[in-house]
């Protein structure tokens, strides 16, 4: 006889069998990584809206006291806004995308060689993004359609 065990993650439920040792060393090292990955990921977050030269918030940090993580959220947060559509705008177009990223990098408010390795890999990103979007519209429309049939 198998064993299960189910761990549930919300909308996520994994069904783990016997086949997987969950105690193994190697799983217990994965679970580790993972959650520090996932608390730096975190911790990083918090500066979203900064700026190099202090003018962000909500902590006013200046660029020495902003790690390279939290470099790369603040930019893929910014590319997120400007990219994606919103409820009330279309998304925008990778020509005006790259004239505000460009105009944060020449102010000195992001870092410049993160934005021109976000730049140099556009296309690849923009079409990343695109798909993305479609599969979250889909997936809320269904939730949408799921509330209006109770």
């Amino acid at each position: 006889m198998q064993r299960k065990v189910i761990v549930n993650l919300g909308n996520l439920v994994l069904s783990l069998s016997d086949a997987m040792d969950l105690a193994s060393p190697s799983l217990i090292q994965h679970q580790q990584r993972t959650a520090f990955v996932v608390w730096e990921i975190g911790k990083a977050a918090h500066f979203t809206d900064e700026r190099l030269d202090g003018s962000g918030y909500p902590f006013h940090c200046r660029g020495d006291e902003l790690t390279t993580g939290a470099r790369i959220l603040m930019i893929a947060d910014l590319f997120t806004a400007l990219a994606e559509d919103r409820p009330y705008r279309k998304g925008m177009s990778g020509k005006e995308i790259v004239r505000i990223m460009k105009q944060f990098s020449d102010r000195g408010l992001l870092d410049s060689k993160i934005i021109n390795l976000l730049l140099e890999n556009l296309g690849e990103i923009f079409s990343c993004v695109t798909e993305k979007q479609v599969i979250a519209r889909e997936f809320y429309m269904k939730q949408f359609e799921f509330l209006e049939k109770r």
